[in-house]
C-alpha cells in the first residue's frame, strides 16, 4: 500500500512505525496483543526489515522469529530510491533509541518538554555511534499538541472545555510540553526545539473543529520559520 502511494504521489509518502502500545487499540481492530515491550520491539524489527527488502528487492525472503516471507513480490516498486524514508517512533533508550539508530531514516517522539528531548537525542546520538550511523543523518520530529490565541483567558476557555485540566495539571506545566500560548510565545517555544535539532513538527490542535488556531498559526508563526 505504501508503494502504491508514493507511486500515486510522486514520491511524498513517509512510513510512520512503532512497535505499538495502546492494548485497547489493538482490540478494536483484531490484532493480537503481545504485553511484552521488548517483543513487540523485536515484531517491528521483522517488520522493518521485511518492509526495506519488499521495496528494495525483487523477490525477498526473509525468516525471523515473527514473520516470514518467500520470494515475496511488491510491484511496482516506489518512486523514491533506495525506499520512501521511515520514521520510527518511541523514546525508549535502553531499546528504542538503539532500533531507531539502526533502522530509522527519522526518529518521532510525543510531546515531549524542551529538556527532556534533548536528553533523549543525545541517547540516541550514543546509539548512533555504536551501530556507525551518523547522528544528523536521521531527521529529528516531534508531535505537538497546541493551543494558540492572542489573549490567556481565551487560551484558558478552551483548556477547560477540552478537558486537558486535572487537579495536579496547571497551565504552566502543560506549557512545558504542549504549544500552548500566544503566537509569541508559541514562535519562542519551537525556537528552543529547533536549537537542539528538531526539523519537523506534527501539530494536532486541541481547538479542532474551529480554524481559528490553525488560522493564527499559519499568519503569525509559520512565517518565522520559512
Amino acid at each position: 500500500m505504501a508503494a502504491t502511494l508514493d507511486i500515486i504521489s510522486n514520491g511524498r509518502v513517509i512510513l510512520g512505525i512503532g512497535a505499538g502500545w495502546n492494548e485497547s487499540e489493538h482490540k478494536a481492530y483484531g490484532i493480537s496483543w503481545n504485553p511484552s515491550p521488548w517483543s513487540r520491539i523485536e515484531q517491528m524489527m521483522e517488520g522493518v526489515e521485511i518492509i526495506k527488502r519488499m521495496w528494495t528487492e525483487e523477490k525477498p525472503s526473509y525468516e525471523g522469529k515473527y514473520y516470514k516471507i518467500k520470494d515475496a513480490v511488491c510491484n511496482p516498486k516506489p518512486v523514491q530510491k533506495p525506499h520512501p524514508p521511515i520514521f520510527i517512533g518511541g523514546v525508549g533508550e535502553k531499546f528504542m533509541l538503539r532500533i531507531v539508530a539502526k533502522y530509522a531514516n527519522g526518529w518521532n517522539t510525543p510531546p515531549l518538554p524542551v529538556e527532556v528531548y534533548a536528553r533523549k537525542a543525545e541517547v540516541l546520538r550514543k546509539h548512533c555511534l555504536d551501530v556507525g550511523v551518523r547522528f544528523d543523518s536521521i531527521e529529528k520530529t516531534i508531535e505537538q499538541r497546541v493551543i494558540i490565541r492572542r489573549n490567556r483567558e481565551e487560551i484558558t476557555n478552551i483548556l477547560c472545555k477540552k478537558n486537558v485540566f486535572t487537579p495536579k495539571v496547571d497551565i504552566q506545566s502543560l506549557k512545558k510540553v504542549f504549544l500552548i500560548g500566544t503566537p509569541d510565545e508559541c514562535i519562542k517555544r519551537i525556537g528552543e526545539y529547533v536549537d537542539i535539532g528538531v526539523t519537523r513538527f506534527m501539530l494536532w490542535f486541541l481547538d479542532f473543529s474551529s480554524m481559528d488556531g490553525i488560522r493564527i498559526f499559519a499568519k503569525e508563526v509559520m512565517p518565522s520559520f520559512n
